[in-house]
C-alpha cells in the first residue's frame, strides 16, 4: 500500500457445513498478526463477509490470515474418501478504499 487508509475487505465465501454433522465453522480473520474479527458461519450458503481492515494495523506490506480452527475432511466425518481438510469455500475477494 502506497499510503495508510482504512479499507473494507468483503469476502464472498460458503462454509462447509452438514447439518447434524458439521453445524458450523468459526473464521477468525487477522491483519499483520493482530485479531480483526471473529465470526461463526452456520449457513452452508455463500454470503458477503464485510471485515473493516483499520489503517493503524496496515503497512506497506500485509499478511491477511484466514483461521478456520472447525475445518474437517469429509473422510474424516464418514461422508466420503476426500481427505481435503474443508473450511471455507472462497468465491472472490474484494478490497475497498473506505472512503
Amino acid at each position: 500500500l502506497d499510503k495508510a487508509a482504512d479499507l473494507t475487505l468483503v469476502i464472498r465465501a460458503a462454509p462447509f457445513v452438514i447439518t447434524g454433522t458439521k453445524d458450523s465453522q468459526r473464521l477468525t480473520i487477522k491483519l499483520n498478526g493482530k485479531e480483526i474479527q471473529s465470526l461463526t458461519l452456520d449457513k452452508g450458503t455463500a454470503r458477503d463477509l464485510v471485515i473493516l481492515l483499520p489503517s493503524n494495523y496496515l503497512k506497506r506490506e500485509n499478511v491477511l490470515l484466514l483461521d478456520l480452527p472447525d475445518a474437517d475432511s469429509p473422510a474424516n466425518l464418514g461422508l466420503s474418501t476426500d481427505h481435503r481438510l474443508l473450511g471455507i469455500a472462497v468465491q472472490w475477494i474484494e478490497l475497498n478504499d473506505k472512503s
